[in-house]
Protein backbone atom coordinates (compact mmCIF):
# COMPACT_ATOMS: atom_id res chain seq x y z
CA UNK A 1 0.00 0.00 0.00
CA UNK A 2 1.39 3.53 -0.69
CA UNK A 3 1.91 5.81 1.90
CA UNK A 4 1.79 9.39 1.96
CA UNK A 5 4.82 11.76 1.75
CA UNK A 6 4.44 12.78 5.44
CA UNK A 7 3.56 9.41 6.80
CA UNK A 8 6.97 8.14 5.59
CA UNK A 9 9.14 11.07 6.32
CA UNK A 10 7.75 9.83 10.19
CA UNK A 11 8.26 6.55 9.90
CA UNK A 12 12.19 7.04 8.69
CA UNK A 13 12.49 9.91 11.50
CA UNK A 14 11.06 7.00 14.31
CA UNK A 15 12.80 4.02 12.81
CA UNK A 16 16.46 6.87 13.06
CA UNK A 17 15.15 7.66 16.07
CA UNK A 18 15.62 11.31 15.21
CA UNK A 19 14.58 14.53 13.06
CA UNK A 20 17.80 15.18 11.49
CA UNK A 21 17.87 17.57 8.33
CA UNK A 22 21.79 17.61 6.98
CA UNK A 23 22.14 20.25 4.16
CA UNK A 24 24.12 19.46 1.60
CA UNK A 25 25.15 23.16 0.43
CA UNK A 26 28.74 21.87 -0.50
CA UNK A 27 30.43 25.11 -1.25
CA UNK A 28 34.40 24.41 -2.66
CA UNK A 29 35.43 27.91 -2.12
CA UNK A 30 35.10 27.31 1.38
CA UNK A 31 37.07 23.67 1.86
CA UNK A 32 40.05 23.94 3.84
CA UNK A 33 43.47 24.81 1.99
CA UNK A 34 44.51 21.44 0.33
CA UNK A 35 41.47 19.82 -0.28
CA UNK A 36 40.50 19.02 -3.61
CA UNK A 37 37.99 21.61 -4.83
CA UNK A 38 37.07 20.26 -7.94
CA UNK A 39 33.92 18.62 -9.03
CA UNK A 40 35.29 15.46 -8.17
CA UNK A 41 36.64 17.04 -4.87
CA UNK A 42 33.00 17.99 -4.62
CA UNK A 43 31.34 14.74 -5.13
CA UNK A 44 33.67 12.94 -2.42
CA UNK A 45 32.91 15.19 -0.20
CA UNK A 46 29.68 15.12 -0.17
CA UNK A 47 29.86 10.95 -0.07
CA UNK A 48 31.64 11.53 2.69
CA UNK A 49 29.37 13.03 4.68
CA UNK A 50 26.24 10.98 3.45
CA UNK A 51 28.49 7.96 4.63
CA UNK A 52 29.42 8.99 7.84
CA UNK A 53 25.31 9.94 8.81
CA UNK A 54 23.56 7.77 6.81
CA UNK A 55 22.90 4.97 10.08
CA UNK A 56 21.36 7.33 11.46
CA UNK A 57 20.23 10.33 9.52
CA UNK A 58 16.68 10.15 8.17
CA UNK A 59 16.77 13.49 5.41
CA UNK A 60 19.35 14.97 3.30
CA UNK A 61 18.49 18.06 1.40
CA UNK A 62 20.75 19.31 -1.45
CA UNK A 63 20.26 23.13 -2.44
CA UNK A 64 20.38 23.07 -6.10
CA UNK A 65 22.21 26.77 -6.49
CA UNK A 66 25.18 25.22 -5.02
CA UNK A 67 25.51 22.71 -8.28
CA UNK A 68 23.76 24.33 -10.85
CA UNK A 69 26.18 27.30 -10.97
CA UNK A 70 28.44 24.92 -12.85
CA UNK A 71 25.54 24.78 -15.87
CA UNK A 72 25.29 20.96 -16.49
CA UNK A 73 28.16 19.12 -14.35
CA UNK A 74 26.92 20.43 -11.34
CA UNK A 75 23.25 19.32 -12.60
CA UNK A 76 24.80 16.06 -13.28
CA UNK A 77 27.10 15.86 -10.09
CA UNK A 78 23.62 16.38 -8.25
CA UNK A 79 21.94 13.27 -10.21
CA UNK A 80 24.55 11.13 -9.03
CA UNK A 81 24.46 12.27 -5.19
CA UNK A 82 20.68 11.70 -5.51
CA UNK A 83 21.42 8.35 -6.97
CA UNK A 84 24.33 7.62 -4.27
CA UNK A 85 21.54 8.23 -1.23
CA UNK A 86 19.46 5.56 -3.40
CA UNK A 87 16.77 5.69 -0.83
CA UNK A 88 18.54 4.47 2.14
CA UNK A 89 17.28 8.27 3.28
CA UNK A 90 14.64 10.97 2.11
CA UNK A 91 15.75 13.51 -0.13
CA UNK A 92 14.51 16.87 -0.44
CA UNK A 93 15.42 19.08 -3.11
CA UNK A 94 16.01 22.77 -1.78
CA UNK A 95 15.34 24.17 -5.25
CA UNK A 96 12.56 27.11 -4.39
CA UNK A 97 10.47 27.00 -7.44
CA UNK A 98 7.10 28.27 -8.25
CA UNK A 99 5.43 29.31 -11.70
CA UNK A 100 2.37 29.28 -13.73
CA UNK A 101 0.98 25.79 -13.63
CA UNK A 102 2.60 24.45 -16.86
CA UNK A 103 5.82 25.44 -15.94
CA UNK A 104 5.56 24.22 -12.54
CA UNK A 105 4.28 20.62 -14.02
CA UNK A 106 7.84 20.64 -16.27
CA UNK A 107 9.47 21.61 -12.33
CA UNK A 108 7.98 18.18 -10.54
CA UNK A 109 8.31 16.30 -13.65
CA UNK A 110 12.27 16.79 -13.45
CA UNK A 111 13.03 17.43 -9.98
CA UNK A 112 10.40 14.89 -8.55
CA UNK A 113 10.31 12.25 -11.21
CA UNK A 114 13.71 12.40 -13.42
CA UNK A 115 15.88 13.27 -10.62
CA UNK A 116 14.09 11.20 -8.21
CA UNK A 117 13.94 13.65 -5.18
CA UNK A 118 11.24 12.25 -3.04
CA UNK A 119 10.50 16.27 -1.85
CA UNK A 120 11.18 19.72 -3.02
CA UNK A 121 10.93 23.57 -1.77
CA UNK A 122 8.33 26.05 -3.51
CA UNK A 123 7.49 29.42 -3.29
CA UNK A 124 4.05 29.98 -3.44
CA UNK A 125 3.49 33.43 -4.10
CA UNK A 126 2.32 33.04 -7.41
CA UNK A 127 -1.02 31.33 -5.76
CA UNK A 128 -2.66 27.67 -5.67
CA UNK A 129 -2.29 26.89 -9.37
CA UNK A 130 1.39 27.15 -8.86
CA UNK A 131 1.21 24.72 -5.79
CA UNK A 132 -1.09 22.02 -7.07
CA UNK A 133 0.99 20.37 -9.88
CA UNK A 134 3.25 19.38 -7.53
CA UNK A 135 1.01 17.83 -5.04
CA UNK A 136 -0.57 14.90 -7.56
CA UNK A 137 1.79 12.37 -6.07
CA UNK A 138 1.19 11.57 -2.75
CA UNK A 139 4.74 9.65 -2.10
CA UNK A 140 6.59 13.54 -3.16
CA UNK A 141 6.53 15.83 -0.92
CA UNK A 142 6.12 19.31 -0.87
CA UNK A 143 7.68 22.07 1.37
CA UNK A 144 6.03 25.66 0.99
CA UNK A 145 7.90 28.52 1.86
CA UNK A 146 6.14 30.29 4.78
CA UNK A 147 8.19 32.25 7.42
CA UNK A 148 12.09 31.99 6.35
CA UNK A 149 14.68 33.29 8.35
CA UNK A 150 16.56 35.74 6.45
CA UNK A 151 16.81 39.44 7.94
CA UNK A 152 14.04 40.80 5.15
CA UNK A 153 11.59 38.20 5.87
CA UNK A 154 9.08 40.87 7.57
CA UNK A 155 9.43 42.72 4.57
CA UNK A 156 6.90 40.70 2.80
CA UNK A 157 6.10 37.21 4.92
CA UNK A 158 5.14 38.96 8.26
CA UNK A 159 4.64 42.95 7.56
CA UNK A 160 3.91 44.63 10.37
CA UNK A 161 1.29 46.64 8.07
CA UNK A 162 -0.81 43.66 6.91
CA UNK A 163 -4.18 43.42 8.99
CA UNK A 164 -3.35 39.19 8.65
CA UNK A 165 0.62 38.29 7.55
CA UNK A 166 1.19 37.00 4.56
CA UNK A 167 2.94 34.12 5.50
CA UNK A 168 -0.44 33.03 7.83
CA UNK A 169 -2.49 33.37 4.56
CA UNK A 170 0.55 30.57 2.89
CA UNK A 171 -0.31 28.39 6.05
CA UNK A 172 -3.75 28.38 5.66
CA UNK A 173 -3.77 27.85 2.05
CA UNK A 174 -1.07 24.76 2.37
CA UNK A 175 -3.66 23.54 5.12
CA UNK A 176 -6.45 24.03 2.69
CA UNK A 177 -4.35 21.83 0.18
CA UNK A 178 -2.58 19.23 2.07
CA UNK A 179 -5.52 16.55 0.94
CA UNK A 180 -2.70 13.95 -0.10
CA UNK A 181 -0.83 14.19 3.18
CA UNK A 182 2.34 15.61 1.62
CA UNK A 183 2.75 19.04 2.13
CA UNK A 184 5.04 20.69 5.09
CA UNK A 185 6.07 24.22 5.55
CA UNK A 186 9.41 25.84 5.88
CA UNK A 187 10.04 27.99 9.17
CA UNK A 188 12.76 29.61 9.98
CA UNK A 189 14.60 28.28 12.74
CA UNK A 190 15.27 31.52 14.15
CA UNK A 191 11.41 32.56 14.23
CA UNK A 192 10.25 31.27 17.67
CA UNK A 193 7.04 33.04 18.28
CA UNK A 194 6.33 32.67 14.16
CA UNK A 195 6.56 28.97 15.00
CA UNK A 196 4.33 29.04 17.92
CA UNK A 197 1.45 30.58 15.81
CA UNK A 198 2.35 28.27 13.21
CA UNK A 199 1.49 25.36 15.30
CA UNK A 200 -1.59 26.43 16.23
CA UNK A 201 -2.81 27.99 12.40
CA UNK A 202 -1.50 24.33 10.62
Amino acid sequence: MKLSFNKRLQEICNKNNNRLCIGLDIDPDRFPLGRDTSLEGMETFAKEVIDGTVAFCPVYKPNFSFYERFGAVGYSLMERIVDYISGRAIVIADAKRGDIGNSSRQYAQAILKTMGCDAITISPYMGKDSIEPFLTDMEKGVFVLSMTSNSGATEIQNNPNDAVPLYQRVVKMASELNKNDNIGLVVGATQEEVMEKIRKLS
